[in-house]
């Protein structure tokens, strides 16, 4: 199946390490991005223009894993690999134009993956490799609360967090092939999204999970795996509805694992990246309701880390990883939106 290429709308380069998360300021022109290199930039979308750097550049062990902006796009969350996640503050009054410093940091005992923000913006999620998920009170920098999510038989990495839309509840995703849904008050596991088991859950994931979005009427979870599969799972029942089929790729969703999930703002469309061949990446586009598979292309800038959509501009941006690890850097693309 042959599909025109994605068209480039805009490029930037100016991290020098792959790209790891991507955020589209509510109100604002401004894009942000996380790096390898420990940086944060602040972008005008538009024009391409680099604004502002956030942090020091330094070594990829001690890099950026994500980035997550607070609802009222006044702070935003950066997690890392030198164990800790920190808030950083957009005040303009207070800029300039580098090494901006956050303005606190939360410590955990390992790596940090990803962060999410409660709607009302006053906490943040983390999740660690250590199984354990941590709300955190923003304001004062002290634990709420503390889960054991994914710790049994044996401690598992935890790759992405996400409340549900009335701030009740916290999802989790992990290295154990499993999703699990959590009361955000008392900490209890209220279901599994279980991995597969050929008799009692034939469809559930077979290797780690490493993303997941949750549709705006609460209904459908979907999940994306290191086994190239996207599942659609009934979100009340933990019953996976469908097995997202790709025509060219025998029981797979995408040529390779599947590194970020996108939901368009009215929830019709499904948009997902990874790494695709030989050093590409790999972006596919579904219809939500149907399932349906309506779009895929191979993308030579790299493998594609991340993914954010701009509807007022009926544009994708991506951002990916270096094709050649002896010349690391991070690049982001503007793509126009492929579908009529």
């Amino acid at each position: 199946m042959e599909f025109p290429p994605l068209e480039v709308k805009k490029s930037l380069a100016g991290q020098a390490e792959d790209v790891t998360g991507l955020a589209l300021h509510p109100r604002e022109k401004w894009l942000f991005s996380s790096s390898f290199d420990r940086t944060v930039v602040q972008w005008n979308r538009e024009t391409g223009e680099k604004l502002r750097t956030f942090g020091t550049p330094g070594s990829r062990q001690a890099g950026l894993l994500s980035l997550s902006l607070s609802p009222d796009g006044s702070l935003f969350a950066t997690t890392s690999m030198d164990n800790s996640a920190k808030i950083w503050e957009l005040n303009p009054v207070k800029a300039t134009r580098s090494e901006q410093t956050a303005i606190k940091s939360f410590g955990h005992p390992n790596t940090v993956f990803a962060s999410n923000w409660h709607p009302e913006g006053k906490q943040l999620a983390t999740c660690c490799h250590d199984g354990l998920l941590r709300i955190w009170n923003v304001e004062k920098g002290q634990t709420l609360r503390t889960i054991n999510a994914h710790n049994q038989p044996k401690p598992s990495p935890i790759y992405s967090i996400r409340w549900t839309s009335d701030g009740r509840q916290l999802l989790s995703s992990s290295l154990d092939k499993s999703l699990k849904l959590f009361d955000a008050g008392d900490g209890k596991l209220i279901r599994e999204f279980r991995p597969f088991d050929e008799k009692n859950n034939p469809l559930g994931h077979w290797d780690q999970v490493l993303c997941s979005e949750l549709s705006a009427d609460g209904k459908w979870l979907l999940s994306g795996s290191a086994d190239r599969s996207i599942n659609i799972w009934n979100f009340a029942e933990a019953k996976v509805a469908h097995r997202l089929a790709h025509p060219e790729f025998k029981n797979q969703s995408h040529p390779n694992a599947i590194y970020a999930l996108k939901l368009t703002p009215d929830n019709k469309y499904l948009v997902a990246v990874g790494p695709g061949k030989k050093s590409h990446g790999y972006l596919s586009i579904w219809e939500l309701a149907s399932a349906k598979f309506l779009y895929g292309s191979e993308l030579p800038q790299g493998n594609a880390n991340t993914v954010a959509e701009e509807p007022q501009n009926k544009s994708l941006w991506v951002g990916f990883a270096s094709m050649d690890a002896k010349i690391p850097h991070g690049e982001l693309v503007r793509f126009a939106w492929p579908l009529k």
